[in-house]
């Protein structure tokens, strides 16, 4: 699964995971990471700046990193908690140490840093009840129905042509997660325009004839394979508000 991850962008993920931090946590912890991280807080902790090559390096990587989460608050996208959790994680850490940095900051003999932990332990707290029920996965079994009853119908060893997440990621979970039904082949069509992703493919499926890779936003790579597998049955897939389980999917009675 590893060759998926290669399609998302630094940017996407700084930017995913500033939009979390800005929902969950609110705006203090937002500037308290960076304050630390690249400001005084990651000098002065250290005994202040030396002129050091390699400090100077590392602050034009830090600058780059925190002008992006700053530059992406209004990004977001639906798998963002997924795969930002790893980032996620570090940044609390900076939260942590930019708020322990500001504890020694006084303003009218008020400690600033005591006072912003107090804030976001109340902002947390408010926001617990709404936040456990905004992602409790109990109430909501649509995607087990839609991939059950699809995997239920698909043919012997037929090609899966999706189109978007949610036809997808359900799909990608009973297929390579759990190994259910490792005879289909499933294929995304909007990655097809990628080389690293017809690559993915090819190395997946060995059995799947392909075409030629072709990096291109005009080539219909994904729609070929069925062309060069007639002896495959196809299946397709569409995200569906009307459909019964939010995705239209129906399967070739014949193989193509």
């Amino acid at each position: 699964m590893g060759g998926f991850g290669a399609g998302l962008s630094r940017d996407a993920l700084c930017y995913s995971n500033a939009r979390i931090v800005q929902q969950d946590c609110g705006l203090r912890p937002v500037a308290a990471g960076p304050i630390w991280h690249i400001g005084p807080g990651h000098w002065f902790d250290r005994g202040g700046y030396d002129g050091g090559p390699e400090k100077a390096g590392g602050l034009v990587v830090n600058l780059d990193v925190c002008s992006l989460f700053y530059l992406s608050l209004g990004y977001t996208t639906n798998d963002s908690y997924l795969y930002l959790i790893p980032a996620f994680i570090v940044f609390s850490i900076w939260i942590g140490s930019g708020l322990l940095f500001l504890s020694k900051w006084r303003l009218y003999a008020i400690p600033l840093g005591i006072l912003s932990g107090g804030v976001l332990v109340v902002f947390l707290l408010v926001r617990l009840p709404f936040t456990r029920t905004s992602v409790d996965p109990r109430q909501d079994n649509q995607a087990v129905a839609y991939v059950e009853e699809y995997l239920k119908i698909a043919p012997q060893g037929a090609i899966l042509l999706t189109n978007s997440d949610e036809d997808t990621f359900p799909l990608w979970y009973y297929h390579f997660g759990l190994g259910v039904r490792p005879d289909l082949h499933i294929i995304l069509l909007p990655l097809t325009e990628y080389v690293w992703y017809q690559q993915t493919i090819h190395k997946v499926y060995p059995d799947l004839w392909v075409p030629f890779y072709a990096e291109s936003p005009y080539t219909d790579w994904g729609m070929q394979v069925p062309a060069l597998n007639p002896a495959l049955k196809v299946c397709h897939s569409q995200p569906d508000a009307s459909a019964q389980y939010g995705v239209a999917f129906s399967c070739s009675v014949t193989a193509k």
